[in-house]
């Protein structure tokens, strides 16, 4: 931005989250919007309670994803910046994909908490089924697109990485191919849990994939497998965490 570097993309994400603030701001202010914004209504403990309640899965998800993100960079920063760079690459690239997954979520969320809200037990088994469903096949299929193409699509932004890099960032692209629809699970289980008020289940949920699984293997995958450790972290994170949550899902729902 304006030849600033990074202090630029600091101010252009500050900039970018001000102005999305306040377009917000506008649209819950006017009379267009069904949703109204009082300022009193900030100050009730009450609401806090509820806002901190339901909000509470969706902050641990992406809480989770910074502390995520920080432990691995520590455990790749001991076997250099190829290292750091092939992994770094690589995460970013499944978290572009997994971003789509979470919009898709946010989708069947209301719907999903609109119907449970109106007793109609049917459609709520229904948008689970079709959200799970469909959700799992698109990681699938973008699983098998990064399978196949996790060399080239790493080479567009390892220019100068060197080798290491590049073979890391493609081996960790292909681990992360496997663990996708185990992803897509975890995600629709927990969003599901949410739409319901089942906050104390969608927190755990939330907490699994790169909490409560993540963060005993970002020490022991490395430690047994070096930097090949480190690029499978988050796949067996994510494949653990989808296994727990469709095992948790099938057993809450029979009861």
């Amino acid at each position: 931005m304006l030849g600033l570097g990074i202090a630029g993309a600091g101010i252009a994400t500050l900039a970018g989250q001000g102005i999305s603030l306040a377009i917000m701001y506008i649209c819950v202010r006017s009379r267009c919007s069904v949703v109204r914004l009082h300022i009193s209504d900030l100050w009730s403990f009450r609401y806090g309670v509820r806002i901190v309640r339901t909000g509470l899965p969706s902050f641990l998800r992406q809480g989770l994803m910074c502390l995520a993100a920080v432990m691995i960079s520590r455990s790749c920063r001991q076997y250099g910046d190829g290292a750091m760079a092939g992994i770094t690459v690589a995460n970013k690239i499944f978290a572009v994909i997994f971003a789509v997954l979470v919009g898709y979520g946010q989708g069947f969320a209301p719907v999903c908490g609109f119907a449970y809200g109106a007793g109609l037990s049917s459609r709520v088994r229904a948008s689970l089924r079709f959200t799970m469903i469909t959700a799992v096949i698109f990681m699938c299929a973008m699983g098998a697109a990064t399978w196949v193409w996790a060399s080239e699509v790493a080479g567009v932004f390892l220019h100068e990485g060197g080798t290491q890099a590049m073979q890391l960032a493609a081996l960790s692209l292909r681990a992360h191919a496997i663990s996708m629809p185990f992803a897509a699970v975890c995600l629709v289980t927990g969003m599901y849990y949410q739409a319901l008020g089942a906050y104390g289940k969608a927190t755990l949920i939330s907490a699994l994939r790169q909490g409560v699984c993540f963060i005993p293997l970002v020490f022991i995958l490395p430690r047994m497998y070096g930097v090949d450790g480190v690029a499978f972290v988050q796949t067996a994170a994510d494949v653990l965490a989808g296994i727990v949550s469709a095992f948790y899902l099938l057993y809450t729902n029979e009861k």
